[in-house]
């Protein structure tokens, strides 16, 4: 009977020990064995805890009962059939324990250091304690070599890009300064660029008043750890060029500021390689040491009797939606935009292109959720391969299919994008500007201020996430867009028609976009920061008083999103006078007797009679859903700011 002390594991055969050491023998006919550990025994005296599978176990256990313990635990071995490297036997991968009482659960990777005798049966390698190796240089070279030569994601990869207007010389690895290189005229060679989170600590940035100096050198050690780690990186694989916004920009220059975040998402998308720190918190927590992991050495006894060692590693569950990277708003378009990116976590390092969106190394020592690629709702989710070279450009009328991929594809990244952080309330645009840029061109399509022309009424249709709180329901102090753009407010964002614009054939007309303009803070940036915008729209409009909105019968009246929190969720009796709804369509339904009717909940500016600000979204579900906007009287011509 196999034996479980705190401190030790004692196997029968396949898992073999004579002396009462813990051992872990080559299995011989399975690939996947469950074993009953019958027993808890006192720790052997003098055993470490960092030498204890169990202890792994213990300490990764939320149930503080030891005692439980004497209860049946379950191990799984899962190894490979066959591998790459033609091992003889079956191939150890990971080991998976479990209490069937409160199923508490386990998963440890098994692994060999490459010169011990136990590498011969066992082909996976302990997780790196340190990133900035050979081998980690060596598996990206090989990563941007296959994708340069094999991938056909876009124009000549191979040939040199442009240099932006300015980037960081990093020398070679002997030296301890780098400098600040603006080409004197157009030059073309490749170059790396890193995306981070900043933190909330300052750091050496480039400014008016150092810029120069910045030209002559800058002594590495004055940087904080995660620019330092990029220009390691960048070096390691032999480049020569580094972009970072910190050093690369101007910051105390408005001017400048603007000239450079227009043009980001070329900077990003000409790059040879992203470099991203995905789980460092802050530009001096670094990227290349990551932090240590629970792990055990234990003896392994290979089929010839010779004595190896396997280490045993507590895997690793990793939320992706939770990595620093992907809680960033700055960095959804960094990520989406880079053709290549090498991504740094805390364990390994993972590739991400067009056309091979999440490739890992063959390792069990770490498990991501929502890795698909595949799923609009993954962090890793790309762009179709063909968006930034479009053969075909759109001629079609809306609601023809090549619109309704566009619809998806720009709420699902809306959704994403209003999930993440941002530091300064005024990015909401310019943070998603670079790729609203390649939206455009993609789609052949008006961009205004977060919403395009060719589906303007679809896109009027987002509300705020059913998962905000409503004490988080407040437009920001400060201006950022006009109230029919989803950039007005702060938070998570849906859109009403998430699997594609649904609006029926009009019985009643829906809203018809008229004109619609935006203006801009800087002309150096036309689809980023906005100071002001105005939309003028045909649509049916009743007032609230004459709207579904005010039955009293629960859910008959239909639901409101309101953009802001009213208190008493109900409004007042001077809204209830004052303000207006507008429809913008009538939706199928699930069922074929009853329709759904999306209208926008107004509210006049300063009294008049035409203009009107956006308060809310509201959804009515009945049989003939829109007929209490029916008639030509109800049709306006109106302003929304």
């Amino acid at each position: 009977m196999t034996q479980l002390s705190r401190e030790s594991v004692v196997y029968t055969t396949p898992w073999t020990s004579a002396n009462g050491a813990a051992w872990l023998a080559t299995p011989t006919s399975y690939s996947r064995t469950r074993i009953s550990v019958a027993s808890v025994t006192r720790r052997r005296p003098g055993w470490p805890r960092t030498q204890s599978l169990v202890g792994i176990f213990l300490l990764q256990d939320p149930n503080p009962d030891w005692a439980r313990l004497q209860s049946p635990l379950t191990l799984f071995a899962e190894t490979r059939s066959s591998n790459s490297e033609g091992l003889p036997g079956e191939d150890i991968n990971s080991l998976f324990f479990w209490s069937e009482l409160d199923q508490f659960k386990l998963t440890v990777s098994v692994s060999a250091a490459l010169d011990n005798p136990a590498a011969e049966h066992i082909s996976q390698r302990p997780a790196e304690v340190n990133l900035a190796t050979r081998n980690t240089f060596h598996q990206a070279e090989q990563w941007l070599h296959e994708c340069l030569t094999t991938h056909k994601e876009g124009p000549d990869y191979l040939s040199k890009p442009r240099l932006p207007t300015r980037v960081i010389d990093v020398g070679c690895d002997s030296e301890s300064i780098v400098r600040l290189f603006e080409p004197s005229s157009v030059t073309h060679d490749q170059y790396t660029a890193i995306s981070y989170c900043w933190g909330t600590r300052r750091f050496t940035a480039t400014t008016t008043a150092n810029i120069e100096a910045h030209k002559t050198g800058i002594d590495t050690s004055t940087l904080p750890q995660t620019i330092r780690d990029a220009i390691t990186v960048t070096r390691g694989l032999g480049f020569r060029y580094l972009w970072n916004d910190a050093l690369c920009i101007i910051q105390d220059s408005l001017d400048d500021k603007c000239k450079v975040i227009g043009g980001m998402g070329e900077i990003y998308r000409n790059c040879t390689l992203t470099i991203a720190a995905v789980s460092a918190a802050g530009s001096y927590e670094g990227f290349l040491h990551p932090k240590p992991l629970l792990m055990a050495d234990l003896p392994y006894r290979c089929p010839d009797g010779e004595i190896g060692t396997v280490r045993l590693l507590s895997q690793k569950n990793v939320d992706l939606w939770c990595e620093t990277m992907f809680t960033r708003g700055w960095c959804l378009q960094e990520y989406l935009l880079s053709a290549r990116l090498l991504l740094f976590t805390n364990t390994e390092v993972i590739w991400s292109c067009q056309c091979t969106p999440f490739q890992r190394p063959d390792t069990t020592h770490v498990s991501y959720s929502f890795e698909l690629p595949t799923l609009p709702t993954s962090p890793v989710h790309r762009l179709p391969v063909n968006f930034f070279t479009p053969s075909n450009p759109p001629s079609a009328p809306p609601g023809t299919q090549f619109d309704t991929a566009h619809f998806m594809e720009w709420t699902s990244l809306v959704a994403n994008y209003s999930r993440r952080r941002l530091t300064v309330a005024a990015d909401r645009l310019p943070a998603i500007s670079g790729i609203a840029r390649y939206f455009a061109q993609a789609y052949m399509d008006e961009y205004f201020a977060g919403l395009w022309k060719r589906q303007f009424i679809e896109f009027l249709t987002w509300r705020r996430s059913s998962r905000v709180q409503p004490e988080n329901f407040s437009r920001p102090a400060s201006y950022l867009a006009p109230s029919w753009s989803w950039a007005s407010i702060e938070g998570p964002i849906e859109f009403q028609f998430q699997n594609g614009p649904v609006l029926k054939p009009p019985k009643v007309p829906g809203a018809k976009l008229i004109s619609c303009t935006v203006e801009t803070v800087s002309e150096h940036a036309p689809l980023g920061e906005v100071k002001g915008g105005r939309v003028i729209l045909e649509a049916q409009l009743i007032p609230v008083s004459a709207s579904p909105i005010l039955q009293k019968s629960g859910f008959e009246g239909g639901v409101v999103y309101w953009d802001e929190f009213y208190p008493s969720w109900e409004l007042d009796d001077e809204m209830k006078q004052t303000c207006w709804c507008m429809l913008l369509g009538e939706a199928w339904a699930s069922s074929p007797k009853s329709s759904e009717a999306i209208s926008l909940v107004l509210v006049p500016v300063d009294g008049s009679q035409d203009v009107f600000r956006r308060i809310g979204l509201h959804r009515y579900l009945a049989k003939a859903a829109a007929k209490p906007w029916n008639g030509a009287t109800k049709r306006r011509t109106i302003t929304i700011i």
